[in-house]
């Protein structure tokens, strides 16, 4: 899935890191990612961050999302920004179930 971010810039910096960290519903971090961009100033800027597929186990998630300067000060910061639900999707297995863990990437085996 991807998460847009849409902001419009009323700092001074054209240097901006856009961050978040993304939360399980048990308050674990399971990753906080960011990007320093090259942003407009004054006008509406839209970023995209990429998460992989088959990454998330199916649970309650939020984003705490943050902006900062390239010197790493805190220009906004918001706690809980958004909420969401992910659910299963079809499984290899006949396992319905919930399954251990906050992440649940698709990994590969094979037998030798």
């Amino acid at each position: 899935f991807k998460v847009e971010i849409q902001f419009y810039n009323l700092t001074d910096f054209n240097e901006i890191i856009v961050g978040f960290d993304l939360i399980h519903v048990s308050g674990a971090n399971v990753l906080s990612t960011g990007k320093l961009f090259n942003v407009q100033k004054k006008e509406i800027n839209t970023v995209i961050c990429s998460i992989p597929g088959n990454l998330l186990n199916n649970d309650i998630y939020s984003i705490h999302l943050m902006f900062l300067t390239k010197n790493i000060m805190l220009l906004y910061n918001n706690e809980d920004i958004i909420t969401f639900e992910l659910e299963d999707t079809v499984r290899d297995s006949n396992h319905t179930g919930k399954i251990n863990g906050v992440i649940r990437p698709k990994l590969h085996w094979e037998i030798l």
